[in-house]
């Protein structure tokens, strides 16, 4: 085993790692890791064109209106009102892919933790997060 680290290195690899999970099943459905990131802020609701290059994956150098419209002609966005928003196959698309991400995951997990441990686990992290400021939605 490795030296102790810190809660906060492990929140964060974890976090990457699980990304990671997410975006190869969004590849595997033929959506670039950008346009993932995309279809996942979109789910959360849209977004008005004004506000585009505001968003982190515009700071990465990332040419966001060129994703949306490539993510149009799939059909998974549109745009309607001033705003770039998910389509039904768009929310179809998102809870795909993460359903099997979410089966991968636990796949994984399966033979190293479990199922009363993850719940645990996740149990613990929310009142974690609760006690830091956290707010339900």
């Amino acid at each position: 085993m490795t030296a102790p680290r810190p809660l906060g290195y492990w929140l964060t690899t974890v976090d990457r790692l699980l990304d990671d999970r997410f975006e190869r099943q969004a590849e595997s459905t033929g959506v670039s890791r950008a346009g993932w990131q995309l279809l996942a802020r979109l789910r959360s609701g849209a977004v008005a064109e004004d506000a585009i290059e505001a968003l982190p994956l515009a700071a990465r150098g990332v040419d966001v209106l060129t994703e949306l419209e490539r993510l149009a002609v799939d059909g998974l966005t549109e745009r309607f009102g001033g705003e770039w928003r998910l389509t039904d196959a768009g929310h179809a698309r998102v809870s795909d892919v993460e359903a099997r991400a979410d089966e991968e995951i636990r796949d994984r997990l399966a033979s190293v933790v479990t199922t009363p441990q993850y719940d645990e686990l996740v149990a613990t992290l929310e009142q974690i997060a609760l006690e830091l400021g956290w707010q339900p939605t």
